[in-house]
């Protein structure tokens, strides 16, 4: 089957500017009708990665946490960042697959919005309501995985320090470094 042409869903810049998916850029998709596979989107928005960042992973993740990449190529380089969310929606009385991201590029201090839903379905109010709250929704359970992840940690610091036995002034470091002693020569108190 001959593929068809169709315009990318858009990105928009966050501040306000849209400046990708303009006339000149056309994304390719495997089937000639709508929906989408699975594909087809995935691509669509590795190609809304490299247009606006210059660079984007070899696959996306679809997990709704944060996923870091090279934002100029070189491997030591992870300024770049996306979160996709998948979602289904109940769009002309069937279900249409598809994903929410945000990325950007922390280096130059661009975000960015991404749906594949936007350019190929005229979403209702209701279910642009349904998207907004989904995403609200993962949203708040990853500040809370966050919190707890953070809670933990500090619970942890905690009961190590409280543990923690004072140094023993005679360890051969603490020597070397005179840790405890005046530049006098005679021993100070330590801890």
């Amino acid at each position: 089957m001959e593929s068809a042409q169709r315009k990318a869903p858009s990105a928009t810049n966050t501040r306000g500017h849209t400046n990708f998916n303009d006339s000149r850029t056309d994304y390719k998709t495997s089937g000639a009708k709508l929906p989408l596979s699975t594909t087809d989107i995935l691509d669509n928005f590795r190609q809304a990665l490299i247009e606006n960042i210059g660079h984007a992973p070899n696959t996306i993740e679809c997990s709704g946490k944060l996923e870091r990449f090279s934002s100029n190529g070189k491997s030591d380089d992870k300024a770049g960042w996306y979160v996709c969310h998948e979602h289904t929606l109940m769009i002309d009385q069937a279900y249409q697959w598809g994903i929410v991201c945000i990325f950007g590029n922390w280096r130059e201090g661009f975000t960015y919005q991404w749906n594949s839903f936007s350019t190929f379905f005229q979403l209702s109010r209701e279910a642009k309501q349904e998207l907004e709250r989904k995403q609200q929704a993962q949203v708040a359970q990853q500040q809370a995985e966050r919190a707890a992840k953070a809670e933990q940690a500090h619970r942890q610091g905690v009961a190590m320090w409280k543990s923690a036995q004072p140094a023993n002034p005679s360890h051969p470091y603490l020597m070397r470094k005179r840790v405890g002693h005046t530049t006098s020569g005679k021993r100070a108190i330590c801890c």
